[in-house]
């Protein structure tokens, strides 16, 4: 297994998401730097601490990944089932399930890391933006990254956002996989005065179990797929 998804890594040369992924961790570093600048400059008091801040910049990550995530899907798994070239490529059952486990594996962990990372990476760097601005006035909680916390929404969110895969090769659609994505993005990461869907751990988890349910579905989709269709 190890060996198929340094292939398919290769194959779709994953460096590319990597840089992209850095690219979209720096603008939205410069959309923090903007904001917390731009609080500063007009004395306003809008954060009040860290946990807010890092509640903030946690949803806005997700968010973020979860849509790069269903665009990943898109290339790696619904384009070579809409072209038949997982299919053909691989005509045995147990191969096509291989592959198919394989990619889910890969967009599992990129969509895991990238969120893991991304957080770590952002709220180390709003620390530093606060030594400079200082516009926290709580700062009893300065040090406290929730790591548990920041584990369990990017497990997750890796593991719902395979619903979208599941409805994507259904249709064999990317435009029904991003468009999925979007709307679990929508409820999981929508804030309403401090209330969030994701904050009711019962969700998320549900979620998340779903999208065990069509990493499943989806194999055995692909699996009984007839070679001649």
């Amino acid at each position: 297994m190890i060996k198929l998804i340094k292939i398919e890594l290769e194959k779709f040369n994953f460096k590319k998401y990597i840089k992209s992924a850095i690219v979209v961790n720096i603008i939205i570093l410069g959309i923090l730097t903007f904001i917390t600048y731009s609080i500063k400059a007009l004395r306003i008091d809008v954060i009040s601490d860290y946990p807010t801040v890092f509640t903030m910049i946690d949803s806005l990550v997700r968010a973020t990944f979860m849509i790069f995530s269903s665009v990943l899907i898109s290339n790696i798994i619904i384009k070579e089932l809409r072209n038949k070239e997982m299919i053909t490529l691989f005509p045995y059952p147990i191969d096509r399930r291989k592959t198919i486990t394989a990619k889910i594996i890969i967009v599992i962990m990129f969509t895991f890391l990238t969120i893991m990372l991304s957080n770590i990476f952002l709220e180390i760097s709003f620390y530093f933006l606060d030594k400079v601005f200082n516009i926290v006035p709580n700062k009893l909680n300065i040090i406290t990254i929730n790591t548990l916390t920041i584990f369990m929404y990017a497990i997750t969110s890796s593991l719902m956002n395979l619903i979208s895969m599941y409805l994507g090769i259904l249709k064999k659609s990317t435009f029904v996989t991003i468009l999925t994505s979007i709307v679990l993005v929508f409820i999981v990461c929508s804030d309403n005065n401090g209330f969030s869907l994701n904050s009711i751990i019962a969700i998320p988890l549900s979620l998340a179990a779903l999208g065990i349910l069509c990493a499943y579905l989806s194999i055995k989709h692909i699996e009984n797929l007839d070679v001649k269709k």
